[in-house]
């Protein structure tokens, strides 16, 4: 069985390649050939009308391109995890819209409508009534933010409006601020509606975010009933086969949906827990086959 495992072109650093290592070794375990495939290669192969050679019969999709997402699977390709999946996961306005269908807990959240940066008038009326519905502090967060990134904290009106306009018309939304959970959260990966591995992270500083990638800190976990309970719904919403999902604690302890990315890094996860999810990934995609 052959399989292209695509990524993003300048995930170069160690970071991502260790991940892409283990995808690719627990593909061999299983006598199948993961031939790494950059985004930028595979465009140029497409829009320049060219034939693919040894098309693949799937394609782990480790990438947050939708629209190659789409055109891989226009020429009959199965994608892990489908287009649909990764539009769902990569833009945050529509992982609220998704999950919020199906009624699934997460911060209360506010999508900044497109012409929030027009005018002043418009930004200020607007964000009188981001006040009045979450108070200070106010999370700041662009759609297409990863690794903490392009997450912010509003402690009053004057950060509010400055970092509404540092936006500048990119998509962004506003969300309350779950303080029983500052600077720590759970991530658990599910693969084909198990959950497969957790850990605990929290903030090795002051930040108020968790992430590994801004200083976090990890510790192994063993998730509660409910914790795997909304992590494998909140991957079925979105039509996952595998994903990362990030949990906040409210004040009673009760886990929120914060996050869900449909390419969380496994290197840390495993090596802390001794779960090969890279494993687990590559049997699910046999199972399907």
């Amino acid at each position: 069985m052959l399989g292209w495992l695509v990524i993003h072109h300048q995930k170069t650093a160690e970071r991502f390649t260790a991940n892409f290592d283990l995808l690719q070794q627990a593909a061999k375990c299983r006598g199948i050939d993961l031939i790494i495939k950059t985004d930028k290669e595979l465009f140029y192969l497409l829009n320049n009308g060219e034939d693919l050679q040894d098309t693949p019969d799937f394609v782990i999709f480790w990438d947050s391109d939708m629209y190659l997402a789409r055109y891989l699977e226009t020429i009959g390709i199965p994608l892990f995890n489908c287009a649909e999946a990764i539009e769902g996961t990569v833009n945050k306005a529509i992982t609220h819209i998704k999950l919020h269908k199906k009624k699934i807990k997460m911060p209360r959240t506010i999508i900044a409508p497109r012409d929030i940066n027009v005018s002043d008038h418009v930004q200020q009326e607007f964000l009188i009534k981001v006040v009045k519905a979450f108070a200070f502090p106010i999370i700041l967060k662009g759609c297409f933010g990863s690794f903490g990134n392009q997450v912010f904290l509003a402690n009053n009106d004057e950060q509010l409006l400055s970092l509404t306009r540092q936006f500048n018309f990119q998509p962004f939304l506003y969300q309350e601020f779950i303080e029983s959970s500052r600077g720590r959260d759970v991530r658990i990966n599910v693969v084909g509606d198990k959950c497969v591995a957790a850990m605990y992270r929290y903030s090795g500083n002051d930040d108020f975010r968790a992430n590994v990638a801004v200083g976090g800190k990890v510790e192994k976990y063993e998730p509660s009933a409910k914790e795997k309970d909304i992590a494998i719904r909140a991957c079925q919403a979105l039509n996952l086969d595998f994903a990362g999902v990030d949990l906040l604690f409210d004040e009673d302890g009760d886990p929120i949906v914060c996050e869900v990315n449909s390419s969380a890094l496994i290197k840390t996860i495993s090596e802390l827990t001794g779960v090969n999810v890279a494993s687990h990934i590559i049997e699910h995609i046999e199972k399907k086959f």
